[in-house]
């Protein structure tokens, strides 16, 4: 990503291996920082989107899993208290979720 005269590289994989975020049925989270720099990214489906199918788990039992191709991304690049980049691109990035149970009100197709 570049953001005036910053560039922010991303893609070791310890960086990748390393950053994690929280998951939800309806966003995924994460920060990464490098130096003084901090990347927010927020990944963000529509429910209308979202496509249900029930997959056997490995480990037993079944699993619900819901994808899409089309959810909204959001990326936010700080240095302290600056906003150094913002971008905001509705049907940008991939979600998905899976769960022991169906989520409420979203039918499973398969």
């Amino acid at each position: 990503m570049h953001a005036r005269e910053h560039r922010f590289a991303f893609n070791g994989l310890l960086h990748v291996i390393g950053t994690r975020g929280p998951i939800a049925a309806d966003s995924w989270t994460a920060d990464a920082r490098l130096g003084s720099r901090h990347l927010h990214v927020k990944v963000t489906p529509r429910r209308s989107d979202l496509i249900g199918v029930t997959y056997a788990d490995p480990r037993g039992g079944s699993r619900v899993c819901y994808h899409t191709e089309v959810a909204d991304l959001e990326l936010r690049l700080t240095q302290g208290d600056e906003v150094l980049a913002r971008i905001r691109r509705p049907a940008a990035a991939a979600f998905e979720y899976a769960s022991e149970s169906p989520m409420p009100g979203l039918p499973v197709l398969i």
